[in-house]
């Protein structure tokens, strides 16, 4: 068997995931969705450090405007969620988490065929875009419009952006097809099916998708795809070879996915990289400030005026 670092480590996550897949098998033999998702949720607790809480539900804006329906990693130290439902809900309720406090959003699916996918690569940039409307926290001097990815900052220290709470997206599925759309026989099948999906999306012409695409995607135990950027020669020229990034970078050209068949240990691999992600990711405030001052004006008009006005102040929008 081959063997890792640290104990076994990926592999051992690996297993451990898929035997709480298996576990859903046994007791649900009919929709696996919300059942997914919850099992999902019970590994990433058991996982994850406390300071980062999980939840299934939405992303909300402070305008109300919400985004997402599936799995939510948050800082649950430093922020509030906005039902406060109980501790104890064991993720059967779905909360509502404010775009101050993501770290990451991953859309779970049972079972990736071409309609969940395209599904889940919408939930995903719809998460990231809405996440993307928060107070940039900013990494050294930089203008405000300059895109978080492509300036020389990133560009000389492994493409990781110039701000420190860009937010995290996976795609998870326990199972993929093939291109005959059945079930893939192994992570061969599967992987071809991924690396064609990505490529008809990225082709599309929906401009906020090279902005705010996901991260990974993870189509069963056997087949990953993990955003990158292509080498370059010095004449600009696409040379062998993908440097891996943590986030996708959104930049044309360059940008791209390194989609492999790695057997059996996927979901140690998405891991970890979620913890590369993680680790990285440093959220800004709550704005209690706001929050505070715009509860004490009655009139909404002179809210919405106020709220523009810090708005334009802080500079939102880096990408």
């Amino acid at each position: 068997m081959e063997e890792y670092i640290y104990n076994n480590v990926i592999k051992n996550i690996a297993q451990e995931f898929e035997r709480s897949i298996k576990n859903i098998v046994a007791v649900y033999n009919f929709d696996y969705g919300d059942e997914f998702e919850i099992s999902v949720c019970k590994f990433l607790r058991r996982f994850l450090p406390l300071k980062y809480g999980i939840c299934r539900g939405f992303v909300v804006d402070k305008y109300g405007n919400s985004a997402g329906d599936d799995i939510i990693i948050y800082d649950q130290e430093l922020y509030p969620t906005l039902r406060f439902l109980e501790l104890d809900n064991q993720f059967a309720q779905k909360e509502q988490i404010p775009v101050e406090a993501v770290y990451a959003y991953i859309e779970a699916k049972y079972t990736l065929n071409s309609a969940s996918l395209r599904k889940a690569v919408k939930q995903v940039g719809a998460v990231k875009k809405l996440c993307y409307s928060r107070s940039a926290v900013i990494m050294g001097n930089f203008q405000n419009d300059c895109h978080i990815f492509n300036n020389q900052f990133s560009k000389t220290n492994g493409w990781n952006p110039i701000i420190t709470n860009p937010i995290y997206g996976m795609i998870l599925s326990a199972n993929c097809v093939g291109n005959n759309g059945q079930k893939a026989e192994n992570g061969e099948d599967a992987t071809k099916f991924v690396l064609d999906e990505i490529q008809n999306e990225l082709n599309s012409d929906i401009e906020d998708l090279h902005h705010f695409c996901f991260d990974s995607i993870i189509a069963g135990n056997s087949t990953t795809a993990f955003c990158g950027h292509y080498m370059f020669d010095k004449e600009g020229r696409i040379i062998d070879g993908v440097h891996l990034t943590r986030f996708y970078t959104g930049i044309r050209p360059g940008a791209c996915y390194q989609v492999n068949t790695h057997e059996n240990i996927a979901f140690g691999l998405s891991i970890a990289h979620l913890m590369m992600a993680l680790n990285y990711i440093q959220l800004g405030d709550m704005p209690w400030e706001m929050i505070f001052n715009t509860a004490k004006m009655p009139d909404k008009e002179v809210r919405e005026k106020f709220m523009k006005i810090v708005d334009s102040d802080k500079g939102d929008g880096y990408v």
